[in-house]
């Protein structure tokens, strides 16, 4: 798969920068009109994140849309792609590269629109299960979001090896493929992962333009911003935090950061609250480069009450 990232000078300008990704590859089986950032061509522009906040709450309001609202499961259907090994795919909207290919051991998925929220749900789990009793399994399968896109009626586009586990035994798996698509419940989980993890993105060129990837971000939240600050040893002293832009997905960017050692902070949501979650250590060394990963102290781990009940039945 072809893909161009960001078309940029030898002096990155962020104002410049664009994703694209290139036209469909991999199958997208009996799932019709189907667009995914992941296989059609298209840009992702960063709208204002705070408005974006805004807008998220009104809507969940409005529309009960369901990573927002977490006291419900949802119905909705669900379809599958392929790939070579069944797995996930480097090249989806969350910018996770090669990790969102393995992640969840491949059982990952992309998300309608609605659901990925220009990228604010890259990394959300959700646990989804399909409703034929006769050939679903009770507890279906937990994925991942690593991509967005959507056919028709769907809310989640499955990886080959997510979409088998949601048949009740192995053997029935074959008769769920030949449907294609199925209808299921599903509802926002708490992902379970060790440290938040920052990826110095491959583009980024120290010491004149920074731009990370936010990965293993646990419990059930959104990240809404980033912002990086100077790391000060005096924890009395001010410290002026800077943000950072969404270039798309999980990936942030920001020209001239700050030079030394940096702390960085994420703005979360968990439904309608939103609080600033940081480390009280340095999470950037001063001599940063492109490529590496650091891990990050603080656990995204809000825990949210999911009240799970459909027709009477507990999952």
């Amino acid at each position: 798969m072809e893909r161009e990232m960001w078309q940029q000078s030898s002096t990155p300008d962020p104002v410049n920068l664009s994703y694209r990704i290139s036209s469909l590859e991999y199958p997208i089986h009996n799932s019709s009109n189907y667009t995914s950032s992941a296989f059609s061509t298209s840009f992702l522009r960063q709208n204002d994140l705070y408005q974006q906040q805004y807008n998220c709450i009104f809507l969940c309001m409005v529309l009960l849309l369901p990573t927002l609202c977490y006291s419900n499961n949802y119905v909705s259907r669900t379809a599958y792609y392929t790939t070579p090994d069944g797995m996930g795919i480097p090249t989806g909207a969350c910018g996770y590269g090669e990790n969102g290919k393995d992640v969840n051991n491949g059982e990952v998925c992309a998300a309608s629109k609605r659901l990925y929220k220009n990228g604010a749900a890259c990394g959300a789990c959700y646990q989804v299960r399909c409703k034929d009793k006769g050939l679903c399994s009770d507890e279906g399968t937990k994925v991942v979001v690593t991509d967005t896109g959507e056919g028709h009626g769907t809310d989640f586009i499955l990886s080959y090896r997510a979409y088998a586990k949601l048949a009740k035994q192995p053997n029935m798996a074959q008769q769920l493929f030949a449907k294609g698509v199925v209808e299921v419940e599903y509802r926002r989980v708490s992902c379970k992962y060790g440290n938040l993890m920052l990826k110095i993105h491959e583009h980024s060129k120290y010491p004149h333009y920074l731009a990370i990837v936010v990965m293993n971000q646990g419990g059930a939240t959104d990240i809404l911003a980033v912002q990086v600050s100077f790391y000060h040893i005096n924890k009395e002293e001010t410290k002026e935090w800077i943000s950072m832009r969404r270039v798309y997905g999980a990936v942030f960017d920001l020209s001239s950061p700050p030079s030394g050692e940096l702390n960085v902070r994420f703005l979360t949501s968990a439904g309608a609250e939103t609080k600033w979650v940081q480390s009280d250590k340095a999470v950037i060394p001063a001599e940063w480069k492109a490529g590496l990963l650091y891990i990050h102290s603080a656990l995204l781990d809000m825990k949210i009450q999911v009240l799970s009940h459909i027709s009477g039945a507990t999952w």
